[in-house]
């Protein structure tokens, strides 16, 4: 049968848990006396998913015949919520050697109740740092994958917010005090109004200035602060909470003072 011609259109749609805001498609066509195919390849991360068509050209007319397949890829999002009382600057920097992650953010700014998002591929590793303006001394959070998830919040530089990560809806790192409003345990060496800088940073084995002891263990407060890196999850998607409200992890017991704290509190009724 000669063919002049065929046309056809294959659209692809997927849910996803995070990652690119649009579809990143790629079309090949393929055709013989018999047959027309197009087969469209749609990546949204974590899901790619394959449509496809082909026309069956036969001597009493023709059939057409779709297939779908899906697969999962390997990556880690990292979603952030802003909570706290004004708008943050964001700002990402990965490990040497480390894979671009997806889309290559740059520095950000994320305002006052809203959300952004991370993804990164397998072998990644860096950190996220969270303050109302950009300083690598701020506060962190840390993460690597190589297919499991690695994630911790650190103060070990400095403290500028409260953040709180988890891993399917469960608090697994980080402190939701907002430090600079305790009582009793000042800033030893206060930036800006907005930066205490972390006077054990060099000290390996701690242990925390006043001001950084109600996070430890929840929180690195010092290089070896392990705890605060004990708790992690299989999910490949971590939600981080920045202020004060975020429901925190149980091991966050007690203020400078000893108290426990609200945001404890309520996170031990709830969980």
């Amino acid at each position: 049968m000669a063919l002049k011609f065929a046309t056809f259109i294959a659209t692809t749609r997927s849910n996803t848990t995070g990652g690119l805001s649009r579809f990143n498609e790629i079309a090949s066509d393929s055709c013989s006396d018999q047959t027309v195919t197009r087969s469209v390849t749609a990546s949204n991360n974590p899901i790619t998913v394959t449509k496809t068509s082909t026309i069956y050209f036969t001597d009493t007319g023709f059939k057409t015949q779709h297939q779908v397949q899906s697969s999962t890829n390997s990556f880690m999002t990292i979603a952030v919520t802003n909570s706290y009382e004004s708008g943050l600057s964001l700002s990402l920097a990965s490990n040497v050697d480390s894979p671009t992650p997806i889309g290559n953010p740059f520095p950000a700014a994320l305002p006052k109740s809203s959300s952004t998002e991370y993804t990164f591929p397998t072998g990644w590793a860096g950190r996220l740092c969270v303050g109302k303006v950009m300083n690598t001394n701020a506060s962190k959070i840390e993460a690597s994958f190589d297919g499991t998830v690695d994630v911790d919040v650190s103060y070990v530089d400095g403290y500028t917010v409260p953040i709180v990560c988890s891993s399917d809806g469960v608090p697994v790192t980080g402190c939701s005090i907002e430090l600079f409003k305790q009582s009793g345990a000042p800033c030893e060496d206060l930036v800006d109004n907005h930066l205490c800088l972390n006077t054990a940073r060099e000290t390996p084995h701690g242990p925390p200035p006043p001001f950084f002891k109600a996070c430890a263990g929840t929180a690195y407060t010092f290089p070896s602060d392990d705890q605060a890196n004990q708790y992690n999850t299989s999910s490949n998607l971590i939600s981080c909470c920045i202020g004060s409200v975020c429901k925190a992890p149980l091991r966050q017991l007690k203020d400078s003072a000893g108290r426990p704290t609200d945001a404890t509190l309520s996170t031990r009724n709830t969980e």
